[in-house]
This record gives C-alpha cells, sequence and structure tokens, in this order.
C-alpha cells in the first residue's frame, strides 16, 4: 500500500484484531487483500524473468530493459518461498518515512522500522544500490500527465490498465 499516512506516530489501536495498528490497516486489509475472486492484487511473488525473455515480445523486452535500468530486475526476480499472509500484511502496511529514509510496517500487530540502507542490505542488494534514487519518493503523475500512458486519452481518467499504451500496461 506504501501509504502516505503516518499512522504509526500513533498508538497502536486496541479495539481492532490484533493484525492491525489502525481503522486504515482493516480497513484496506479488508477491502483489497481478502477480497476473494476480483483481487486487485497479482498472485505474483516473483517475476520469472528467464520465462519473459524467452518470448522475445518487443513489448517485454522494453520492460526487461527498463527494470535493469531502474536496478529492480534483480529484487523483482528474487525467488523464495515466502509467507503469503506475511508478505500480504507487510505490503498492506507499509509507510515511507521519508525525512528518517526508513520504512516502517507492522507484521502480527508488531511494529518495524529500518532505515533504508539497512533494508536495501538485509535484501542484499549490493552497495551498487546506494547511491540511487528512493524511488518511494517521487512525485505521482499529474493528472494533466496521464493521457500520454493510454491508448484513448479519454480512457485515462477511468484508470482501467487495460486501455494502457503496451509498455505501461506491461510494466504494470
Amino acid at each position: 500500500m506504501l501509504e502516505r499516512k503516518e499512522v504509526y506516530k500513533y498508538d497502536k489501536s486496541e479495539g481492532l484484531e490484533r493484525r492491525f495498528w489502525c481503522q486504515l490497516h482493516q480497513d484496506f486489509y479488508s477491502s483489497v487483500v481478502l477480497r476473494k475472486g476480483k483481487a486487485p492484487i497479482v498472485p505474483c511473488k516473483y517475476v520469472d524473468w528467464t520465462y519473459f525473455e524467452r518470448l522475445d515480445d518487443p513489448f517485454f523486452n522494453q520492460a526487461i530493459v527498463k527494470c535493469k535500468e531502474f536496478g529492480l530486475y534483480d529484487i523483482m526476480g528474487f525467488r523464495y518461498d515466502w509467507n503469503e499472509e506475511i508478505l500480504a500484511q507487510f505490503h498492506s502496511f507499509l509507510y515511507y518515512d521519508a525525512r528518517k529514509i526508513a520504512f516502517v510496517w507492522t507484521t502480527e500487530g508488531h511494529k518495524y522500522e529500518v532505515d533504508y540502507m539497512t533494508f536495501s542490505r538485509l535484501l542484499a542488494l549490493g552497495s551498487k544500490d546506494e547511491k540511487r534514487d528512493c524511488i518511494h519518493v517521487e512525485n505521482q503523475l499529474k493528472t494533466s500527465q496521464l493521457p500520454a500512458l493510454f491508448f484513448n486519452p479519454i480512457l485515462a481518467q477511468k484508470g482501467n490498465a487495460s486501455t494502457l499504451q503496451p509498455f505501461y500496461y506491461t510494466m504494470n
């Protein structure tokens, strides 16, 4: 979720189920993560780069090049036997504190905080990533910039991913 609200500056709400820090977490988790049948989150734990490279599709090839340029290739292909519930909680409750350059999240109701550099080292990203821009602090596109991402500029207002230009659809 990578929330913009700094909910962790407040005490944990005791009136909620133990996994949740606040009502926002419970609402997001219930409406997005637990939504059966039409969950908007793709159940992909890693990207099988070999599969996509074998396809030799121009749009996938362009996406692969961009992921390498941005330093995302290795981490997106990181394969591990993940605990899906913990991973869902992490992604649902993650907050990036730009002032501290740190990630804050909860799993099983316990709050964790780690600075950006330690987080990258825990994931074994290496020192080459130390100088990279923190992608979590980039500004979102303005509404006026969205039409260029879609086949039909009118469809940009609806935000339907299936109408994105091929490169952006692939990256999505």
